[in-house]
């Protein structure tokens, strides 16, 4: 192959990629572009691997692209929420965007996100390696579909966590987004948007402590006492078992004065920072 039909095959594929772009297709994967072009290995992971480093393409996992529209290409990356349906698709897995990602969705949390979180259907993905960090997988056994939000996104549609399950998940996942304190804080802004009377089939998917802690910080860290007394009544309709848990699970000291409404142990103190 001569210099010429090199770099009539480079700008082929790049006239491919943007072709998918303005058609609104933005992810491809590497079975496709071979089906598309000439190309083929090593000759395409080559020419991919410069349109990468020109920031046209970004690969969020080996063998998934997304084509970078301009908006993004100054910073090099694209965020998760442009192109994670289409790679939960291409994995085979029900999701939603969770914890702090859906709530920036509802207006809450005032620091920028610097990570997304899938939360996706068990069994763990061993060889799907997510590429830079961007995108986080979360595991759970079932989906509460009920409490999934779709909506048209930048890329196509997103799905993500209604206010309620996001609150519950926050808690649930404290050590993911900075602990107990950082919920907290994400929590007091979140509530506005929570109502706690469609929470019921959230019995079936939340652990009775995870209900003790986020009714616990709601009455006596945030303050909002409506929206604890809207919990506390939905939880103890569902005739969940309580037991005496730590407020935060993830501290070496267990033990500390037990909230007797809630059963928790306060072996934390906790903050809401100012927002």
């Amino acid at each position: 192959m001569d210099d010429k039909e090199r770099i009539e095959k480079r700008e082929s594929i790049a006239q491919w990629v943007h072709g998918r772009l303005i058609s609104g297709r933005p992810t491809f994967t590497l079975e496709e572009a071979m089906s598309a072009t000439s190309l083929r290995h090593p000759a395409l992971a080559l020419a991919l691997h410069r349109l990468k480093a020109r920031k046209l393409i970004v690969s969020p996992m080996r063998g998934f692209y997304v084509c970078v529209p301009d908006r993004y290409q100054l910073r090099g990356e694209v965020p998760p929420s442009f192109y994670v349906d289409d790679l939960m698709r291409q994995l085979g897995r029900r999701y939603y965007l969770g914890l702090t990602s859906s709530a920036a969705i509802w207006g809450a949390g005032h620091q920028r996100v610097q990570k997304d979180f899938a939360v996706v259907t068990l069994p763990r993905m061993r060889g799907a390696s997510l590429a830079h960090g961007m995108l986080r997988l979360v595991y759970r056994d079932q989906m509460p579909e009920k409490h999934i939000v779709v909506r048209n996104a930048d890329g196509g549609v997103v799905r993500f966590a209604d206010a309620v399950l996001t609150a519950f998940d926050l808690v649930h996942h404290a050590d993911l987004v900075g602990g107990m304190s950082s919920v907290a804080t994400v929590l007091a802004e979140l509530l506005e948007s929570v109502d706690f009377a469609a929470s019921s089939d959230l019995g079936a998917f939340v652990p009775c402590v995870v209900w003790q802690r986020l009714g616990y910080i709601c009455e006596n860290v945030i303050g909002n006492t409506e929206k604890a007394d809207a919990l506390y009544a939905v939880w103890r309709s569902l005739g969940l078992r309580a037991v005496n848990t730590p407020l935060s699970p993830f501290e070496q000291r267990r033990d500390g004065e037990l909230n007797r409404r809630w059963h928790v142990k306060v072996n934390l103190d906790l903050e809401v920072d100012d927002l």
